[in-house]
């Protein structure tokens, strides 16, 4: 009888805790967990006419695997907003900014973090035998990636090319920009 009553006087809390707690299931649990199955496939279908063989990564600084006779290639995937632009600072350090509308040239974006998941990746130096590249994949896409060259200097990196000792692509153009 006492649950009853605790329930009938507190449903609006306890609903809203619920509520809560299963957005959060659902946001931090569920959609990496989607988004990671769906890059696997992606990067699965991207292999399919290479000799590279693909395989999730045992380790916690790679998400990725791809494998051949010749080389390594470790990969990162990192789930960044469509609208957004990627600053490398320095070796270790990605800033991302995003938000605001795409239509305004020239536009400021809102918002932004430091991308701190991929930073234990970039510093990681594996001892192999084979040669190996350390890829950082964008899920979806960015509008643009750049890298700073000095205390005030910005440029314009294209995707794929090598940047420090690693490479960043995104999701859409890793075949093109990687593979081949």
């Amino acid at each position: 009888m006492n649950i009853l009553s605790f329930i009938s006087d507190y449903w609006l809390i306890i609903l809203f805790f619920g509520t809560a707690a299963i957005l959060f299931l659902v946001w931090e649990i569920i959609i990496p967990i989607v988004k990671n199955q769906q890059m696997y496939k992606h990067l699965e279908a991207c292999t399919f006419d290479n000799d590279y063989r693909l395989s999730r990564s045992f380790l916690k600084k790679a998400d990725f695997v791809l494998e051949d006779d010749e080389e390594i290639i470790f990969v990162k995937m990192v789930m960044i907003p469509r609208k957004s632009a990627l600053t490398i600072n320095n070796a270790f350090t990605f800033h991302l900014f995003y938000g605001g509308l795409s239509k305004r040239p020239g536009r400021r974006y809102p918002y932004s973090r430091y991308l701190t998941e991929v930073q234990s990746f970039l510093k990681w130096q594996p001892n192999m035998d084979k040669p190996f590249r350390k890829v950082v994949v964008l899920d979806p896409s960015t509008e643009k990636i750049q890298k700073y060259l000095n205390e005030s200097e910005l440029a314009l990196v294209p995707e794929g090319e090598k940047v420090y000792d690693y490479q960043v692509v995104s999701k859409n153009n890793f075949k093109e920009k990687i593979l081949d």
